[in-house]
């Protein structure tokens, strides 16, 4: 951090960075449109409440009962104050440019050296994420292709060809140069989620003599701990969310973030406490795995967690892709359509290539939780939007909380 990067941002930024909560920034005598606040906070809550909640029991086990509802707090209170600051950011960044509303942007409008940390830690969280959504869509479709057909073919051949045909289907929509998410998309995942979470209540069996209140041990404690960055993490869309926002204001930001931490504070600390408390130690890193699958319900299960983790991997890798161009093209993306086209075509199956022979080599979700959280959701989601707020902030008074 420099006084110089300091006055440069003060000079093009006048207003005080962190108005007190309901102030509107921009678009201040405009409708509150509740139509576009559920649409953000759809995108959102879908981000963040996915592949990491089939694992928060995997990560609880380690924590024990006090501290892993501990951690769900905390990470939970440390990702909403990030997603306000990136939505005081991005309101004084839009008042003072007529640039397109970015990670990118935004950092190299405050701190350009470090500008490139923030997509480089967007591509590796959502790599990872797609990686989770190949390797659980896979293992979860071959359980129950397998219980359903007697077919004499090794459960591992199974679970390679449904992950083949998976990204095959799923290939044009990764081609394209850009995609949206819709409202009705969203709310179906979101609701397939939910029934994943009423599953863990109808079969759990919760006794304490299977849980520790304690962590085991420390190191099982920090190992863990990307787990929880992973799955509250969803800050890597709110800027996408808020150039869709026909009035895009602080205040419908400051809801958007409350609802969709709120929602995946209920649902993680619901599918990490009884399933703990059911399985103990024994706890798989993802927890379907411990239901009876020849129940009926939990086949459901299977292929509600299927559809809504596999319609997921499109709205992954494309910031993975977008962060990647920019970083190859140091910013200078461009702008024949030629060129773009060639480029994303080789880059989208090397990807797409990549995740699909990861996914088919890993089979502990654990595993990629935490290598994603620690490396990319711990640097883009948390490390970064501070310093870059502190860099905001360089040379200013005014302010006030």
């Amino acid at each position: 951090m420099t006084q110089s990067a300091g006055n440069r941002t003060g000079e093009n930024i006048k207003a005080p960075l962190l108005p007190h909560l309901g102030q509107k920034k921009l678009g201040a005598d405009s409708p509150f449109d509740n139509d576009s606040i559920v649409g953000g906070y759809s995108v959102l809550t879908k981000s963040m409440i996915g592949s990491g909640m089939l694992g928060m029991a995997y990560a609880g086990c380690q924590w024990g009962f006090v501290m892993g509802i501990l951690a769900c707090l905390v990470t939970a209170g440390i990702t909403y104050f990030t997603v306000y600051v990136l939505a005081v950011m991005a309101m004084e960044y839009m008042s003072a440019s007529n640039g397109e509303l970015s990670f990118f942007n935004v950092a190299k409008f405050v701190s350009p050296k470090t500008s490139w940390l923030i997509d480089l830690g967007v591509a590796v969280k959502a790599f990872g994420a797609s990686v989770a959504y190949i390797q659980i869509v896979g293992s979860l479709m071959a359980e129950v292709v397998l219980q359903g057909f007697s077919l004499g073919i090794d459960r591992q051949i199974v679970k390679y060809i449904v992950q083949i045909v998976l990204v095959v289907l799923l290939a044009p929509a990764v081609y394209c140069k850009s995609i949206t998410s819709t409202k009705a998309v969203n709310m179906f995942g979101i609701a397939n989620l939910a029934y994943l979470a009423l599953l863990s209540i109808v079969y759990a069996r919760p006794s304490w003599d299977n849980v520790t209140l304690w962590p085991l041990s420390v190191s099982g404690l920090f190992s863990r701990l990307p787990v929880f960055i992973f799955c509250f993490s969803c800050q890597q869309n709110l800027y996408k969310v808020c150039n869709e926002l026909r009035y895009p204001t602080l205040g419908k930001l400051e809801k958007m973030g409350i609802w969709t931490v709120l929602s995946g504070l209920v649902i993680y600390t619901t599918v990490m406490i009884f399933p703990y408390m059911t399985f103990g130690e024994n706890v798989d890193s993802n927890f379907l795995h411990n239901l009876p699958l020849e129940s009926y319900p939990v086949k459901l299960g299977y292929i509600a967690a299927s559809l809504s983790l596999g319609i997921n991997l499109p709205l992954a890798m494309h910031p993975c892709r977008n962060s990647l161009t920019v970083l190859w093209y140091k910013g200078n993306v461009p702008s024949d359509p030629v060129k773009e086209r060639r480029f994303r075509v080789m880059l989208t199956t090397l990807l797409l290539a990549s995740i699909t022979i990861l996914g088919m080599a890993v089979d502990s979700l654990g595993i990629i939780m935490e290598l994603a959280g620690l490396l990319g959701g711990n640097t883009m989601c948390y490390v970064m939007p501070t310093y870059l707020y502190c860099v905001m902030f360089t040379g200013q008074r005014d302010w006030s909380w």
